[in-house]
């Protein structure tokens, strides 16, 4: 996420800010790369996060997130707050997509996607997902937001 996107918005129950609007894309790349190190019921089909390969974020132009699957295959991610149907989204979706090719799970975050897949490239939405989980773990959410 560039520099300086941020939002503003309510509090979650332990008093932090959601991690989608906080004005640290290195905490919401972060949280999304450990949203992925879990099984969500929700979403068995989402790979597994064994390892990040590379630091979340800032690392490689292209995406934000750069990991090993429990099963073995790489894993490329994506993280913006920009909506789905948004310019950015699509044109960072476009640079996305060909780390699909070496048969890397492929994974995007991004505002008001519901739970689907397109094209090899799994859509997680930050505020309807992330951020609900993120708020049921209050001592994560907690701890992050009060440094």
């Amino acid at each position: 996420m560039p520099a300086g996107e941020t939002s503003a918005a309510p509090e979650t129950r332990s008093g932090a800010r959601p991690m989608v609007l906080i004005a640290m894309a290195a905490q919401q790349e972060a949280v999304c790369a450990e949203y992925l190190c879990e099984t969500h019921e929700s979403r068995p089909e989402l790979p597994r996060l064994r390892r990040l390969l590379l630091p979340a974020g800032r690392t490689l132009q292209d995406v934000d997130l750069h990991g090993l699957a429990a099963d073995g295959r790489e894993v490329f991610g994506q993280v913006t707050y920009h909506p789905r149907e948004s310019a950015l989204v699509k044109k960072k979706l476009g640079a996305l997509k060909p780390y699909g090719e070496r048969g890397a799970h492929l994974v995007f975050f991004c505002r008001g996607t519901g739970s689907s897949q397109e094209e090899g490239v799994h859509f997680v939405s930050c505020d309807g997902e992330v951020m609900p989980w993120l708020d049921g773990d209050d001592g994560y959410a907690g701890t992050m937001f009060s440094v």
